[in-house]
């Protein structure tokens, strides 16, 4: 049996996606606090998509709790309904 790779090409468009990649989980709350995180929020997040609100997370100056590796911000999911936010939430409607 061989160790080679192999690479399976599917076209994202089977399954819906616009802009030719994966997008990102959006994971909706902290990991560590809990507290909602709506899809226009600041969080940041790790390579494996660990997701913190900017407290849990030092505003991308610690490194991720779970798996020690770099945070970055999340990049925020434009919502076609702004009122669609959780209210009361980091990024929702205050």
């Amino acid at each position: 049996m061989s160790n080679e790779v192999i690479n399976f090409i599917v076209p994202y468009s089977s399954f819906g996606f616009e802009c030719g990649s994966w997008p990102m989980e959006m994971r909706d709350t902290c990991e560590l606090c809990g507290i909602p995180l709506a899809m226009d929020a600041i969080a940041f997040v790790c390579s494996y998509e660990c997701t913190f609100c900017g407290p849990c997370a030092g505003h991308g100056e610690k490194p991720c709790p779970n798996c020690g590796g770099e945070l970055v911000r999340r990049p925020r999911r434009l919502l076609k309904n702004p009122s669609s936010s959780l209210p009361g939430t980091i990024g929702g409607v205050q």
